[in-house]
């Protein structure tokens, strides 16, 4: 049933998943009615993800981003298996994440067609229309797990939570190297175009990506931080509190980070449906106690 050329369609769809510094951790295995997704080890962010919890989330949305390429080919996911708490490893650093049985009989899932619309939006915001927010407010309700707050001030407070742990995070020599690693600053790099974090989609000039990654490396960011103005430097304020609106993304405590992640996608598939952009605030998740 999945023959070579299918299995290669599926996975081009379903790698257009969001993942954790566009790491793209995830790794399909195929049999004749069946495929696994495992995590690759060498794309485990160490310093930034060091619970794996952001690895996970990200296998969880190519699941995601598996089932609904199969649906688009009439091919439904069944016995879908969250695996990722087995810690199953295999010989080659691989590591299982879930696995899933594929019949014939699917209806295409009406969010694929916004799959390679969806993109990270690192700039300033236009104000969105309020019927654009109601609209996915509305698509996001079945799902459980987020809140939208509109309130200025709230935007605010969350802009300042923000750049305050950003900074927290860039101080840490360990985790910037780690970030620069994933980074593709210039056209030249041999990754560009293939994963990672580039200047083009972080809406960075030239002259921009020029100046990162001098001043994210050591001990330029240090002496940027001793004489006060490392801070202004990586805040981003001023686009966050341009901002329409902020969404919480809030799983029950004993929900698996691969299901989380399978919600995240669609989340994000149905802002994209709403005419919305956003880019993620991941500091904000990663410190303890802000998650908390």
């Amino acid at each position: 049933m999945l023959t070579p050329d299918l299995q290669t369609a599926i996975v081009t769809d379903a790698n257009l998943a969001p993942s954790v510094h566009n790491t793209q951790p995830a790794r399909w295995r195929f049999s004749a009615n069946g495929i696994e997704i495992w995590a690759d080890q060498k794309r485990f962010l160490a310093v930034g993800d060091p619970l794996l919890h952001d690895a996970a989330l990200s296998c969880g949305a190519a699941l995601e981003g598996t089932v609904m390429a199969l649906a688009e080919r009439g091919l439904k996911a069944v016995q879908v298996q969250d695996l990722w708490s087995d810690e199953t490893t295999s010989a080659d650093g691989l590591r299982l994440c879930a696995r899933l049985q594929v019949e014939d009989g699917a209806s295409p899932d009406a969010l694929n067609a916004y799959v390679r619309q969806r993109f990270t939006w690192r700039g300033a915001f236009d104000p969105a229309d309020s019927r654009h927010l109601d609209q996915f407010e509305r698509a996001i309700a079945s799902l459980g797990v987020c809140t939208v707050i509109r309130s200025q001030a709230d935007i605010e407070w969350l802009a300042d939570v923000n750049d305050d742990l950003s900074l927290k995070f860039f101080s840490d020599k360990a985790y910037r190297d780690e970030l620069r690693f994933w980074m593709r600053l210039s056209r030249a790099h041999p990754e560009w175009d293939v994963d990672g974090l580039s200047a083009e989609a972080m809406q960075m000039s030239a002259f921009e990506a020029t100046g990162a990654r001098v001043a994210l490396a050591s001990p330029v960011f240090e002496m940027l931080k001793a004489i006060g103005v490392a801070r202004s430097l990586i805040s981003e304020r001023s686009k966050t509190c341009s901002a329409s609106g902020i969404v919480l993304f809030h799983t029950p405590i004993d929900m698996s980070p691969v299901d989380a992640g399978r919600s995240f996608y669609r989340m994000w598939l149905e802002l994209t449906r709403a005419s919305l952009v956003a880019w993620p605030m991941a500091v904000v998740a990663d410190d303890p106690v802000s998650n908390s």
